[in-house]
């Protein structure tokens, strides 16, 4: 039922099932791709016939120490733009581009082990991307961030 990409990204084969000629036909030239996340306490999935996808959601309350973790994944501008910020909006910005890089990287289908993410800018203000990153609080305790490609 999965196949895996180059990367090891999971994906849903084709329908090919007889019972499901409809589907079949109107899926025959796409694969259903998903992507899932979790936290402790929340669990995220998405799915789409239409796009490549990629998902991450955070416990946003969760203290971390946000200067050592950019310094050592986020991209110079990444850390300018925390930087800029008072510390009662850092927390929530730092999770919101940690949020948004890991979507992208899963729907690259590379995962964060692999991917060089300090060369990588998803502040906010970023236009010229080849995906739409869509964010959003939810509950307001997580932060769940969507690539789609």
């Amino acid at each position: 039922m999965f196949e895996y990409g180059a990367k090891g990204k999971p994906f849903v084969k084709k329908c090919r099932s007889a019972s499901r000629a409809s589907l079949q036909t109107k899926l025959a030239s796409r694969q259903i791709e998903f992507n899932l996340s979790h936290t402790k306490t929340a669990f995220a999935i998405v799915v789409s016939y239409e796009h490549i996808v990629g998902i991450d959601i955070e416990d946003i309350t969760r203290k971390v120490d946000i200067n050592g973790v950019a310094k050592q994944v986020f991209s110079a501008d990444e850390i300018t733009y925390l930087n800029a910020l008072s510390d009662n909006e850092k927390q929530h910005a730092f999770y919101r581009c940690w949020t948004r890089k890991e979507a992208y990287v899963k729907a690259l289908g590379i995962g964060i082990a692999s991917a060089n993410l300090r060369e990588l800018t998803l502040t906010p203000e970023v236009k010229d991307l080849d995906c739409q990153l869509t964010d959003f609080v939810v509950e307001e305790k997580y932060l769940l961030a969507i690539a789609l490609i």
